[in-house]
């Protein structure tokens, strides 16, 4: 059964407290068990939110998002996305020849 998933702010806060329970001297694992979540997750979610804030981590989130959505865009229309590519090749003769491909992802035209 796969475990809960939880939000960057309360991942945050999570992390708030496992700092406030080792400074305490507790050990991670008796920290991890408090917390319900492994020490795998706790040694992760500290590489990936250790030091921020609430706000950074939301705005980490957001942009993971835009980012993700900015790889799968599609054209909607003509001149919408437009994708390139150089090639690099040599002639008969041996000259080079170097080509800019520009194509239009609705048209699918150069």
């Amino acid at each position: 059964m796969p475990g809960k998933r939880f939000k960057a702010e309360e991942i945050v806060n999570k992390l708030r407290q496992a700092d406030v329970e080792l400074a305490r001297g507790s050990m991670v694992a008796a920290v991890c068990k408090l917390l319900g979540i492994t020490d795998a997750t706790y040694f992760r979610w500290r590489k990936e939110y250790g030091g921020m804030k609430v706000d950074q981590a939301k705005r980490l989130k957001a942009l993971d998002q835009e980012n993700a959505r900015l790889k799968r865009l599609r054209p909607e229309r003509r001149d919408h996305v437009w994708a390139y590519d150089f090639v690099l090749a040599r002639t008969h003769e041996g000259l080079p020849l170097r080509l800019l491909v520009v194509v239009d992802e609705w048209t699918r035209g150069c």
